[in-house]
């Protein structure tokens, strides 16, 4: 069964009350009207769309430059672990979104600001939803948006420290979007990245160990080397 009041709750429990997602169209959001936080939001919600697959693109193209395909042959098995794992988390804790749960016999007041329309007013919300995106409404848990900025702001933090900083920015701007737009719960957010840091940090441990075990072993000390 669908989990969504299960999430709400959490949110209320770690924002002392009310949810992340109710505080901040509280102070930011007007019904029916578009601010720059508003658009901004979107933007970098869309994005998820787009930057994952221009990361992969360039490291594909720097190991053909480098001949080292290493960090896209990572990116790419971090990846297919991040689908992975979202996808068993969605089959073991269905959660449908902060909006559409707000449509149910919950307290919750929040809108779809992707959608520019209240989804407590919609008759049907959840034929609304898989018309209008994906065909799963209970797959909040993780947010795969989130988990894939992190990973890419991982990835970008071992090529290097600028590039990652940028990374970790955009996550965090992902991860606050979500929320305020009502598309994920805090605690969906918070799962997505721990999805990618795990999955990230099984890639690298074990490419660490294919170093390890690729390395000579050591030479034996010969009577000559002491003379």
């Amino acid at each position: 069964p669908d989990q969504g009041g299960l999430a709400a709750d959490l949110d209320r429990v770690l924002a002392f009350g009310t949810t992340p997602t109710e505080r901040a169209q509280d102070a930011f959001y007007s019904p029916g009207a578009y601010g720059i936080a508003d658009y901004a939001a979107i933007w970098v919600h869309t994005s998820y769309y787009v930057a994952p697959h221009l990361v992969a693109v360039a490291l594909w193209w720097r190991g053909v430059r480098t001949g080292r395909p290493r960090m896209f042959d990572n990116y790419l098995r971090a990846t297919l672990l991040v689908m992975a794992f979202g996808l068993l988390l969605y089959v073991l804790l269905p959660i449908s979104p902060p909006w559409l749960q707000g449509t149910k016999e919950d307290p919750m007041s929040v809108y779809r600001i992707t959608r520019a329309s209240n989804a407590g007013e919609t008759q049907d919300p959840e034929q609304v939803y898989t018309f209008f995106t994906d065909p799963n409404p209970v797959a909040a848990m993780p947010s795969l948006h989130t988990a894939f900025a992190v990973l890419l702001a991982l990835v970008l933090w071992r090529h290097d420290r600028r590039l990652g900083l940028l990374g970790v920015l955009y996550a965090l701007l992902m991860g606050a979007s979500l929320i305020y737009l009502g598309e994920h719960y805090l605690v969906d957010v918070l799962a997505g990245a721990a999805v990618a840091i795990g999955a990230g940090w099984l890639v690298f441990r074990h490419e660490r160990r294919n170093q390890h075990d690729s390395e000579p072993p050591p030479r034996l000390a010969s009577s000559s080397d002491w003379t």
